[in-house]
């Protein structure tokens, strides 16, 4: 998992239940929270990028300039 979704989960979760999820991603008994927690992981990764493109709408992109 990377730094980015560990930064989304800690984002989502309160500190009673990051310690409950984090437990979840170690242990390879609960593979069906270790989905959900990736699932809500992905929703809230895309809510931001969407958020992201809807900012940056209609901005004009600037050229690289050549040397």
């Amino acid at each position: 998992m990377g730094t980015e979704a560990l930064n989304t989960l800690y984002e989502l979760l309160s500190s009673e239940r990051r310690r409950l999820a984090l437990g979840a991603l170690i242990d390879a008994e609960t593979p069906l929270v270790r989905e959900e927690l990736a699932r809500r992981i992905a929703v809230r990764r895309d809510g931001r990028d969407a958020e992201a493109a809807s900012e940056t709408a209609g901005t004009p992109r600037r050229r690289a300039r050549r040397p």
